[in-house]
């Protein structure tokens, strides 16, 4: 799941546990402040380099699991700093894939469970936004992962980011472009052999066709036009509010609507909705699969934020 998506879901899980138009504001205007923390685990890799790290990922063959303890001044942690500020682990093990590994959520917990609240539970809410999009992305969309570490070049051919033999059950389209169901209600499919970088590109247009969905169901529900300049308001100054410069631009260098669905989402135009590659009923499932997860969270939030105890952190040494 990109930044722009996790940015949406956390504002649409939380607006979608308030009723009135008082509490909206009151939403729209906590989500700004839980922003940074709710996409830092992506927004690190600038400093922190392999995504095991941040996203405490196992091996292939579940021996170990790599973990951070995440530096607990954004305004101060550089590239030059990081390794010496934080704890750290990189397990051994990991094969060439353009696929993560699976999350472990608990591992986070255990190793960062010092972290102030809004901190902590933001990192909550991305590695269990992401543990749901990777699971989905596995077993959910028709992607047969079985042979990821494989390859369907020659050896001097194949790379890291070519690796894996995927079967995937593409949906078909009809000549407007609407993805077509047989009369029993089930989508047919033509099945492709893909290749890794085939397969990048194929999750990079789920995603962005996620960002379109996710913008409609916030117009729809709200009344949230969700385009970029959205995004230049209420993203980018929280992240230069909790950041230091350097990261906040290195991250939001990277939110960037494509041109066209960012034209349909200012123009209200929602005529697309079933035109990706992923039927859009597929997306909303699992999306509201994210929103009662992230429901949870907010609830074990309250309940405990009173218990945890603020901590006093030194800045990193310059």
């Amino acid at each position: 799941m990109i930044t722009l998506q996790h940015s949406l879901v956390t504002l649409l899980s939380e607006l979608a546990q308030t009723k009135d138009n008082e509490g909206k504001n009151k939403v729209e205007d906590a989500v700004k402040k839980e922003i940074p923390y709710v996409l830092i685990p992506d927004a690190i890799r600038r400093y922190m380099g392999p995504r095991p790290y941040s996203h405490f990922e196992q091996t292939p063959d579940g021996s170990s699991i790599s973990w951070m303890h995440f530096p607990t001044n954004l305004k101060t942690v550089s590239k030059d700093n990081i390794e010496n500020s934080v704890n750290h682990f990189l397990a051994e093990g990991y094969r060439p894939c353009v696929l993560g590994e699976e999350t472990h959520i608990e591992k986070f917990k255990e190793t960062n469970g010092d972290l102030p609240s809004d901190y902590y539970y933001g990192v909550l809410k991305h590695l269990t936004q992401d543990s749901i999009f990777d699971e989905w992305i596995r077993k959910g969309i028709g992607l047969d992962c079985s042979r990821r570490f494989d390859s369907m070049h020659s050896p001097e051919e194949t790379t890291a980011k070519n690796i894996g033999v995927y079967k995937f059950k593409r949906p078909r389209k009809s000549d407007t472009g609407e993805i077509i169901k047989d009369n029993e209600g089930n989508v047919v499919t033509d099945e492709e052999t893909l290749d890794g970088a085939q397969v990048r590109n194929l999750i990079a247009e789920i995603e962005n066709q996620g960002v379109y969905i996710l913008a409609y169901l916030l117009n729809e529900k709200y009344g949230i036009t969700a385009n970029q300049e959205w995004f230049d308001k209420n993203v980018k100054g929280p992240l230069d509010e909790v950041y230091s410069q350097d990261l906040s631009n290195g991250t939001y260098n990277y939110m960037k609507i494509p041109e066209e669905i960012n034209e349909r989402i200012t123009k209200g135009d929602w005529t697309h909705l079933n035109k990706g590659i992923i039927p859009y009923d597929v997306y909303r499932k699992m999306y509201e699969d994210v929103i009662l997860s992230m429901a949870e969270i907010d609830i074990d939030k309250k309940e405990n934020v009173e218990k945890r105890k603020p901590v006093e952190y030194p800045d990193f040494d310059e």
